[in-house]
């Protein structure tokens, strides 16, 4: 399953084997994708894992609640800019507050902080993890672009194809939807 995964005791389901492949990467980083793969190529740990548990769970929400199997590269710059600055994606042709439309209960808000402390190592915590995110482009399609060739060429689970984006199979896309509303009820409780 694009991984090689070495703890699978106790693993009887698929989406226990989702998780391990997608989030138990403290041990198993090394072995998310294609043999070496993560080896040839520079990435950041931190904005991986960021993209893992945010940026694509919120993709994969949206995808699922609007039944689409592909989305372009300016719908995937709506869904994740809010996250990255302290909001929820927006309903479709909703405006923006003056003050930027940012909540407590974001990723990057007052509760989001504290329900992923453990998210935290050294200097990054989810605040610091977004901010490094955006600053990887001077507009949110430069930000978008970088954020999908993680998924694309270091992940492996989205493909592109005539701009635009798909997951390679419908049950990550599935899972990822699922991810999100974990991550939203975790924030809420």
């Amino acid at each position: 399953m694009y991984a090689n995964l070495r703890d699978v005791n106790g693993v009887s389901s698929r989406g226990e084997i989702l998780r391990m492949f997608f989030h138990e990467r403290s041990q198993n980083i090394g072995f998310l994708t294609q043999q070496d793969a993560l080896q040839r190529l520079k990435f950041n740990t931190c904005h991986l894992w960021f993209i893992l548990d945010f940026l694509l769970p919120a993709i994969g929400h949206e995808m699922e609640r609007r039944e689409i199997f592909e989305i372009s590269a300016k719908e995937i710059a709506r869904i994740i800019e809010p996250i990255l600055k302290g909001g929820q994606p927006l309903p479709d042709g909703a405006v923006p507050a003056e003050d930027g439309g940012t909540y407590d209960a974001s990723v990057i808000g007052e509760y989001g902080i504290a329900c992923f402390e453990k998210y935290t190592s050294g200097k990054n915590t989810v605040e610091t993890v977004a901010e490094e995110i955006l600053d990887c482009g001077r507009n949110m399609a430069k930000v978008e672009k970088y954020v999908m060739n993680y998924a694309v060429d270091v992940l492996k689970i989205i493909y592109r194809s005539k701009g635009k984006y798909s997951f390679i199979h419908h049950h990550f896309s599935d899972y990822f939807a699922a991810m999100h509303d974990v991550n939203m009820l975790r924030i809420a409780v």
